[in-house]
Order: C-alpha cells, then sequence, then structure tokens
C-alpha cells in the first residue's frame, strides 16, 4: 500500500538523549523524527535488549519459569509489529536460546537467592 500522505511527525515538540542520538546520521533523524516515517526492517539489537530485559526482571521478581514464558510473550509481542523474514526468524530463535541459557545460569548464582 503506497503512502498518499506523509503527516509531519508530533514527537519532535522536545529534545532528548535518544533524539540527538540519531543526530549521528541527518537522514535517518530528518525521516525518523521530521517526517514521522520509521523503517519497516526490525532491529534484532533492540528485539535482544527487551527480550532479555524482560526475562531478567520477571527472574528477579518471581521464577525461571515465569521468566521464560515471559521470555517468549515478549518475542512474539517485538516480532508481530515488525515483518522478518526467514534469516530474522532463524536469527531471532538463536539469539532466543542464547538468553534462555544466560537466564538459567544466573538463576544458579548465589546472588540470585
Amino acid at each position: 500500500m503506497p503512502i498518499k500522505k506523509i503527516i509531519p511527525s508530533v514527537k519532535l515538540k522536545m529534545v532528548t538523549v535518544h533524539k540527538l542520538q540519531d543526530l549521528s546520521c541527518q537522514r535517518y533523524y530528518y525521516w525518523r523524527w521530521i517526517r514521522n516515517i520509521e523503517p519497516r526492517k526490525m532491529n534484532i539489537n533492540f528485539w535482544y535488549g527487551s527480550v532479555f530485559h524482560a526475562g531478567f526482571q520477571t527472574l528477579l521478581m518471581q521464577n525461571l519459569n515465569k521468566a521464560m514464558a515471559a521470555m517468549q510473550r515478549e518475542s512474539k509481542d517485538r516480532l508481530k509489529l515488525k515483518a522478518p523474514d526467514n534469516d530474522m526468524l532463524r536469527e531471532c530463535s538463536l539469539q532466543l536460546r542464547l538468553i534462555k541459557t544466560i537466564m538459567r545460569a544466573a538463576s544458579r548464582q548465589p546472588f540470585m537467592k
């Protein structure tokens, strides 16, 4: 579906640290904050951070089984927002296995008790 009209952003009412970090690429800043257009491709770094955070926070507050479920939910929600290709899905699957291994190892540490 082609874009018929570009709606200017209302996000640019104030300048935050994140907006200033986008200034490293002026083109990205323009399209994201001025024209209110974001890329369709999912950023694996943001996916990883959100899934890891959801799992570790749940691990700290509850237990390992609930942390695993929280990570699955967060991953599913993040993947639903964008249209990842098969390579991205395989990478996410691999990264999720690594995060689960990290969570299992962290749950056995003395500071978790």
